[in-house]
């Protein structure tokens, strides 16, 4: 599995838990990737087994993306996998020292997230 595939696969599985339905353009818009790229990318995660296009009961022009078990399997294992490693990575750190290290990531995500105060683009 590639990396752009993990990140579309957890978040498919997030909406999925949330019984919210996705569509490709949700994906174009979230990860700001090309309709071609998620077309392909879906193609193959679907060859791969992990996910399955659906007809929209909204409206059948549209394809929902439906998420598999094995994704839910696969992305379960993706988290715990980051789970671990982020303990190996704090290890010995007090409940403090963590608190302010999420928050300096923090900061440093919104730093690169552009802005529209001033002049960006939300994306």
């Amino acid at each position: 599995m590639t990396s752009s595939q993990s990140f579309v696969l957890g978040y498919l599985c997030y909406h999925a838990q949330q019984g919210e339905a996705v569509y490709p353009r949700d994906i174009e818009k979230h990860f700001d990737f090309s309709h071609p790229t998620v077309s392909g990318l879906l193609q193959r995660m679907e060859a791969k087994g992990f996910v399955r296009m659906e007809p929209s009961a909204e409206d059948r022009r549209c394809k929902r993306i439906a998420v598999t078990d094995r994704a839910m399997q696969v992305n379960q294992q993706v988290l715990d996998q980051l789970d671990a490693a982020e303990r190996l990575m704090i290890r010995g750190f007090s409940t403090e020292e963590v608190d302010q290290l999420h928050n300096l990531f923090a900061r440093m995500i919104h730093n690169l997230t552009p802005n529209t105060d001033e002049g960006g683009i939300n994306p």
